[in-house]
């Protein structure tokens, strides 16, 4: 288990939210929830910060590591695997323009992420621009969405619209029509990865 993956399942144990965890540690929201799916790094302060905040020992966050002889944690029939998720127990977390829902977070050597997201109507300059390696499909599943580019003209989606494209290059998204747009999207980083990729972000229109 990774570090992300402990403090989010210690976080759950004690039945603390992002938000709560936000205002002990000073991290912001958006922060936790990439650090608990591993989209970005854990710092030693940002993991002292945490472990505090958690009552726990650094210790119980960082995992150990396993000795040789340990078993794989995917089994032999890789295509076995199967986790559900529940509408129930989904928590969404907010990041800048847009607030985020991981599925599926608690599998394990997984080759992509599959997230939903709220987007609320920004003009483009205000959101943030990310880039990141692997490709990623968008699917619009409620309102009008605008999909901004490094290299390409935007684009529009309304409701059933889909696009699939090379994560690498800055993009961005903002919803249309002073309404919000529910979307999904699906981050694919390749079969030789066993973790999520890093997620660089810049604000403003480039």
């Amino acid at each position: 288990m990774k570090a992300g993956e402990r403090i989010k399942e210690l976080r759950k144990q004690k039945k603390i939210t992002l938000a709560k965890l936000s205002e002990q540690t000073g991290l912001s929201a958006s922060s936790l929830s990439r650090i608990e799916n591993t989209l970005l790094s854990l710092t030693n302060e940002k993991m002292l910060k945490i472990s505090e905040a958690l009552g726990v020992e650094i210790s119980e966050i960082v995992p150990a590591k396993a000795p040789a002889t340990a078993a794989p944690d995917l089994p032999s029939n890789s295509l076995a695997r199967q986790v559900t998720s529940y509408r129930r127990d989904r928590e969404f977390v907010a990041e800048d323009n847009t607030r985020a829902c991981y599925l599926f977070s608690e599998l394990k050597k997984k080759n992509m992420d599959v997230v939903l997201v709220e987007v609320d109507p920004l003009p483009i300059e205000d959101t943030e621009f990310i880039r990141h390696s692997g490709e990623k499909s968008v699917y619009v599943i409620k309102g009008k969405l605008e999909v901004h580019f490094e290299y390409y003209s935007p684009k529009v989606l309304e409701q059933g619209d889909a696009i699939y494209f090379d994560s690498d290059m800055w993009h961005s998204v903002t919803a249309l029509n002073g309404k919000k747009a529910e979307i999904l999207v699906t981050y694919f980083y390749g079969t030789d990865n066993t973790s999520s990729p890093s997620v660089e972000g810049r604000k403003g229109f480039l």
